[in-house]
């Protein structure tokens, strides 16, 4: 009998040990967007679920990847206008497209482009994302990964 008592004590100090080493590890919000805290790397933009509502105009639906690409590259290469280093309270973003490029890459046009009024409707809830963060394989895995999914792009008629 004192030996299961024994054991029981043993188990819940070392269940207590590694809930404090656990919550120590953790990370709230607040210590995101410090200077110090971790470090955070742009991935760019995800296109892969967006939906492009109203006349296209002068973009042909083959063009789109290469478009979404310039875009991606607009935010590198005017980063003034993009201060993620002042928003995220960082002496240095630095950025990884080479994911978001390939993703966007595997886009089907056809499928961006919407002609009904249900691609107006909201799709990318906790768990649409949570599916798609996984497809990212980072092979340098310190820090926090920042990628935006763009969803809606609309155009007034």
């Amino acid at each position: 009998m004192k030996n299961i008592t024994s054991i029981r004590k043993a188990l819940a100090l070392i269940v207590l040990i590694i809930s404090i080493h656990n919550y120590g590890l953790s990370q709230s919000r607040q210590d995101i967007f410090v200077r110090n805290g971790p470090r955070i790397v742009w991935l760019g933009l995800d296109f892969t679920q967006v939906r492009l509502l109203g006349p296209l105009g002068t973009v042909d639906e083959s063009e789109l990847i290469s478009l979404f690409d310039d875009i991606n590259m607009v935010v590198i290469s005017e980063r003034s206008k993009y201060n993620f280093e002042a928003a995220l309270r960082k002496d240095e973003v630095p950025y990884n497209l080479e994911i978001v490029k390939k993703l966007n890459s595997g886009l089907d046009p056809g499928k961006a482009v919407a002609y009904s009024s249900n691609d107006e409707e909201p799709r990318l809830n906790e768990e649409a994302i949570s599916v798609l963060v996984k497809q990212y394989r980072i092979e340098n895995k310190e820090g926090i990964g920042l990628v935006f999914f763009m969803e809606t792009y609309k155009k007034k008629w």
